[in-house]
């Protein structure tokens, strides 16, 4: 699969603001349609293109058929629209792995921009 598909992958989007926040006026609260591909597109950049949270995120939107997850002042909630679209563990993996390499691919044609994944700080050697 490619991530042309993911564009033939429809939701339901749904924003919930988070306490007493208020959306801001050009935040459509939904529910609305959005393909996949632009959903992936709009948030790997807040969860990290090469990171288990965006695996994690669509994984689970595309075994279970929905998923939540929060930013600093709002929640999104996704559905799928047509819940034949759910699929297996394992294919779903292959299949959004393979939407975030070609991501990574485009990033030198304006595409996503590289993410550090793990940084690794090392205490100082102590001198005796």
């Amino acid at each position: 699969m490619s991530f042309e598909a993911a564009g033939k992958i429809i939701l339901q989007q749904t924003i919930i603001p988070i306490g007493d926040e208020k959306l801001p006026s050009d935040v459509n609260a939904g529910p609305f349609e959005v393909t996949l591909e632009e959903v992936i597109k709009e948030n790997v950049d807040r969860l990290g293109h090469t990171g288990s949270h965006s695996l994690g995120v669509f994984v689970q939107l595309l075994t279970t058929g929905k998923v939540r997850f929060s930013f600093r002042h709002h929640t999104k909630r996704l559905e799928l629209a047509d819940k034949a679209a759910v699929m297996q563990r394992s294919e779903a993996l292959q299949f959004v792995e393979a939407c975030l390499a070609e991501l990574r691919v485009d990033e030198h044609n304006g595409g996503l921009p590289e993410f550090t994944q793990n940084i690794i700080i090392q205490p100082p050697n102590r001198k005796h």
